[in-house]
């Protein structure tokens, strides 16, 4: 069945998955293998929770959506509107249509950024603001990997009024039932359901996710 592929490739590197399909909203496959660490080898169980990177980003546009549903924002609106300290260097004229379709024009990341500096939200903004584009925003695609959670969660914060972590948790999670089983931000009680993150690369940027710091704070890809 399905879980033979992930039991076989959990069992090669010891590498926690799960696996879950939905079709026409009945879940067809919900299987997982692999350890919570190399250590105990505790197997993961359905409960168990592991990063979860870039399938934010998805519910960082949801949570637009439904800012657009509501007559909250348009998305021809200049993401400045909301962010008056995003505008400069081409980026006041960059529309949240644009931003929601990865067209910022400042595709890096904030690797550079310091343990203490990446997991400060208010400080992150501020370097999110600074950033500049390589190219004239707006005019071609380019995939914002590691700084869509700024450029998209910034104006969200704005609109809804509120911090990432509530409205992202309010809006999206509980009314999709799914408020236990995704976090933006892990509450300490928990911590203990989180599986360790192996790389093939010593000092891989997805190592981080081990750090109870990095779990705690919200830092949505």
């Amino acid at each position: 069945g399905a879980a033979a592929p992930l039991q076989a490739a959990a069992v090669a590197g010891l590498k926690p998955y799960e696996l879950v399909t939905e079709v026409n909203g009945e879940k067809v496959v919900d299987v997982w293998a692999g350890v919570m660490d190399k250590t105990s080898k505790k197997p993961i169980d359905g409960d168990t929770l592991l990063p979860i990177f870039s399938t934010e980003k998805p519910l960082l546009a949801t949570a637009m959506h439904i800012a657009h549903d509501r007559g909250l924002v348009d998305y021809d609106d200049p993401v400045s509107k909301y962010w008056p300290e995003f505008a400069g260097d081409g980026k006041e004229k960059l529309t949240i249509r644009q931003l929601l379709g990865h067209r910022a024009g400042m595709p890096a990341g904030f690797d550079k950024e310091s343990k203490a500096d990446l997991i400060n939200w208010e400080h992150m903004v501020k370097v999110a603001a600074a950033a500049k584009p390589v190219w004239t925003p707006g005019t071609k695609t380019g995939y914002l990997s590691q700084s869509y959670a700024w450029y998209v969660g910034v104006p969200l914060t704005r609109i809804f009024g509120r911090p990432i972590n509530d409205l992202l948790t309010d809006e999206v999670l509980k009314p999709a039932g799914i408020e236990r089983d995704f976090y933006f931000s892990v509450p300490d009680s928990e911590l203990g359901r989180c599986a360790t993150v192996y790389a093939d690369k010593p000092g891989d940027a997805f190592l981080r996710m081990n750090d109870v710091d990095y779990r705690r704070a919200c830092i949505p890809s």
